[in-house]
């Protein structure tokens, strides 16, 4: 177990005052509680079993540093621990910084954080592949920093996060099992990302559904199981770019109706069973690139009939059965639409910008 920038001392020395007044038949005895120091100060790296259990005797509740539950180091020839249980941590309330939980093959559950409200930095809950849930981090209510679940590949759900009201970033990808996000729906902005990636069994994002700003990139890609967007029904504005792609049973995208603005780029692209776009019926603006690629099943672009703006290359590529771009008519007809190039190829029809300002749109 490897402390930085330690406490005076571990556990303050026991200290008792005796105050003795005499009086002429009376003798009184007043003793003072020991005083117990709580906090940590610095960060704290557990990397077994037993120092776990050695750092839970002190029986801390805050850490003002980072805490650290893996291997460290990097350079080791084996990056993972033995650590079974985290139940000695179970006086522990607030991490001033960053908590990392990773590479740690034994740890079925988070016991023992039960108490924790507060994480100062992120929290990052990677590679541990027994890990069946996080169910006890329901008193946690604020994450300053951002959120990330990667590679947990038994992890089931997230149900945990119930009371979960505040994180500026969310990173869930590649836990094969993880069926829902339905545990978020507390949190109502995101300061940064999201990010909601290769997540084999997910079925939905309905869990997404209270937040309605998204300050940063917005990324759905490779979730084989997800079939709409309808936990992103509450958006309005996307400050940075929206992508969508590779999700091989997406069959609609009717959870972005209510976005008017995405500020930087639009990525809608290699969803193979995607059958419209018409999610994106409310679109005005494209501060950036916009860009479908190799959505088979598209067959019209009608949806597009508000979008006035395109701040960079436009770009309608490889949609075998698109045939009707009718749609950007209004796109076409308003002075500089579009900044960049209008580029329209190997589509099943392609007119070019004149063809579709003078109506020849669709075959």
């Amino acid at each position: 177990m490897k402390y930085k920038n330690t406490l005076v001392t571990v556990i303050m020395s026991l200290y008792i005052a005796l105050f003795i007044s005499c009086s002429n038949d009376t003798e009184d005895t007043i003793i003072e509680a020991p005083q117990l120091n709580t906090i940590f100060e610095g960060d704290v790296i557990l990397s077994s079993q037993q120092e776990v259990i050695q750092f839970g005797t002190q029986n801390y509740t805050e850490i003002t540093g980072i805490l650290y539950i893996g291997i460290f180091d990097e350079t080791a020839s084996s990056p993972t621990t033995n650590i079974n249980s985290l139940i000695p941590l179970n006086t522990l309330t607030t991490i001033g910084g960053n908590v990392t939980i990773i590479y740690n093959p034994l740890l079925e559950n988070l016991s023992g954080l039960d108490q924790v409200k507060t994480i100062g930095g992120n929290l990052s809950i990677n590679s541990n592949a027994t890990l069946l849930n996080v169910d006890n981090l329901s008193g946690l209510s604020s994450i300053i920093g951002g959120l990330g679940i990667l590679d947990n590949i038994s992890l089931s759900n997230i149900n945990g996060f119930s009371n979960l009201e505040n994180t500026s970033s969310i990173n869930i990808s590649r836990n094969d099992l993880l069926e829902n996000l339905n545990s978020l729906t507390n949190i109502q902005t995101i300061e940064e990302l999201i990010i909601i990636e290769d997540n084999n069994s997910l079925t939905d994002i309905d869990g997404l559904s209270t937040i309605s700003n998204v300050n940063g990139l917005l990324f759905i890609g490779g979730n084989n199981a997800l079939e709409h967007l309808n936990g992103l029904s509450g958006l309005t504005t996307i400050n940075k770019s929206l992508v969508i792609q590779d999700n091989n049973v997406l069959t609609n995208i009717d959870g972005l109706t209510n976005i008017t603005q995405i500020n930087e780029g639009l990525f809608l692209q290699f969803n193979p069973s995607l059958q419209n776009i018409d999610g994106l019926t409310h679109l005005q603006m494209v501060g950036q690139r916009f860009t479908i690629i190799e959505n088979m099943m598209i067959t019209d672009l009608d949806a597009l009939a508000n979008l006035m703006f395109v701040g960079e290359n436009f770009n309608i590529w490889s949609n075998s059965s698109l045939n009707d771009l009718c749609g950007l008519q209004t796109l076409s007809n308003t002075t500089n639409g579009v900044i960049g190039d209008f580029s329209v190829i190997d589509n099943s029809y392609n007119p070019t910008i004149n063809d579709i300002m003078n109506g020849d749109c669709s075959q």
